[in-house]
């Protein structure tokens, strides 16, 4: 198992110099593997969500009041304290010093 290990290193380390020497065909490996990679992800993205659809929900969507409620006094308490604030820190900068 370890010598297996070094042999894969030995030729991790000449991969480099192997690559320079055979340049055009490490260009043309490179180059329809990124073209292979491009196309995967254009027909995932593109052409199979155009087969498949959207996928339309049976179910009907509820609105919970009570939480809509809520959710907007809470708002309202906030926006009351940041006009509150700004207020009092325009006050602030323009009062007269002592």
């Amino acid at each position: 198992m370890p010598n297996r290990i070094v042999k894969i290193k030995i030729f991790l380390k000449k991969l480099p110099q192997l690559a320079a020497e055979h340049l055009f065909l490490s260009f043309l490996i490179s180059f329809l593997l990124v073209l292979a990679l491009g196309f995967f992800v254009f027909y995932r993205y593109s052409i199979l969500t155009e087969r498949e659809g959207p996928a339309i929900s049976e179910s009907q969507m509820s609105f919970d009041e009570q939480s809509y409620q809520e959710l907007s006094k809470i708002w309202q308490d906030r926006e009351k304290r940041l006009t509150e604030d700004a207020i009092s820190d325009i006050k602030i900068r323009f009062a007269e010093p002592l």
